[in-house]
């Protein structure tokens, strides 16, 4: 089996409710998916994050040369002839390497290769020790509409509660506006929803350690389950100021790509939960590495996912193949995020959408990815070229 043709689709579709975090906000939802077409007539999908302007001359220029006539089962090999661990020498490996570009082609990759063998991707992996993921809901923003404090708390108040009416373990709030407002918000959250439903704070990278530092004493009675991107990623040296100042765990990671900047993270102790995402740091195999790396820092790894159905797809079986750790009569099994607010690319893309029950996704079981996409949403959501 070769790989025949390399397509590059971009979707964009606007949304009712535009949602606002501490970096910006969002009128619509969009991805950019790489299509594997294999000679045998088999199709292979995968979520690459990165710029939609861009990506498609990268697909044609770097990816496409270098994957059509190659054998896709040869998926682990293909990954380092397109730069998983950068340049290999005598593979004429582009450079720079885009790691969302890679993460898709090899999320496609192994759809194929799972698709030509008549098996899942995690059995691909290594195999299976669970067939459905616990998952947490990421919601609570800020939503345009809400023009005053009281309608924006009143209204995450009711959001929170339909998530432990629907069997969420814990859900994440979305802070980083103003510290103050963020305290307050935090507290009627969490009075709100008792004591038996998680909540996890995410600032998005919005304030300097000081900020941070503030903020998180005045939310630490809160029993916060962790405290997620503080400060930006270059600032490793704050992550660890904030860190040593707080009780609440400290967590980042999500827009890393590549190991070494992974290794900055983990191993300066910058962080006690580190977050890759498989559409941004280097798909399967720098998972793999990143794992290794936190278990070997006794650092704990919970997926950032925030993409169409395929990141979440290739998540599940990703954690699927990742034992519950540490290594103890009560270790605790893997977690994904499960992205709650408004996106059509996730909840309509395929044939067969993936669906929660009672705080779990179910791992999909068919060949591949085991999902596949509904040739009429891709239509329905194809960007305007």
């Amino acid at each position: 089996m070769r790989v025949r043709a390399v397509r590059c689709h971009v979707l964009r579709t606007p949304i009712r409710d535009t949602f606002h975090y501490s970096q910006g906000y969002y009128p619509a939802r969009g991805a950019v998916l790489v299509e594997l077409v294999s000679d045998e007539g088999l199709t292979g999908w995968g979520d690459c994050a990165g710029d939609a302007a861009t990506l498609p001359a990268y697909f044609a220029a770097h990816v496409a040369p270098r994957l059509i006539g190659q054998d896709p089962r040869d998926w682990q090999r293909l990954w380092y002839v397109l730069g998983g661990l950068g340049a290999v020498e005598g593979q004429n490996a582009p450079a720079p390497v885009n790691y969302g570009a890679l993460s898709g082609v090899q999320m496609a990759l192994l759809d194929l290769a799972g698709k030509a063998a008549g098996q899942p991707a995690y059995l691909l992996l290594g195999g299976a020790f669970r067939e459905r993921v616990k998952v947490y809901a990421t919601g609570l923003y800020r939503l345009e509409r809400w023009t005053s404090f009281d309608a924006w708390r009143d209204g995450l108040i009711e959001e929170a509660l339909s998530y432990r009416e629907e069997g969420f373990s814990l859900c994440k709030l979305k802070i980083g506006f103003e510290p103050s407002g963020d305290v307050r918000l935090t507290h009627a959250l969490r009075e709100a929803i008792g004591s038996e439903v998680g909540l996890a704070v995410d600032a998005n990278c919005a304030w300097d350690a000081a900020t941070a530092i503030w903020v998180g004493q005045q939310i630490e009675s809160a029993s916060i389950a962790w405290y997620e991107e503080p400060l930006p990623p270059a600032d490793l040296e704050g992550y660890r100021e904030v860190r040593r100042a707080l009780s609440i765990p400290i967590s980042g990671g999500e827009s890393l790509a590549g190991l070494h900047a992974f290794r900055e993270m983990v191993q300066t102790r910058a962080v006690d939960i580190v977050q890759p995402d498989i559409a941004v740091c280097g798909g399967f195999s720098m998972m793999q590495r990143v794992q290794t790396l936190a278990d070997t820092n006794h650092v704990r790894l919970v997926p950032h996912c925030w993409g169409s159905a395929l990141s979440f797809a290739a998540s599940l079986h990703y954690l699927a193949t990742v034992p519950a750790l540490p290594p103890s009569i009560t270790p605790t099994e893997p977690m994904l995020e499960y992205d709650r607010s408004e996106n059509p690319l996730r909840d309509h893309l395929l044939t067969e959408n993936l669906r929660q029950s009672d705080g779990f996704l179910p791992v999909p079981q068919g060949p591949g990815l085991g999902v596949e996409v509904d040739p009429d949403q891709l239509e329905r959501f194809r960007a305007p070229s």
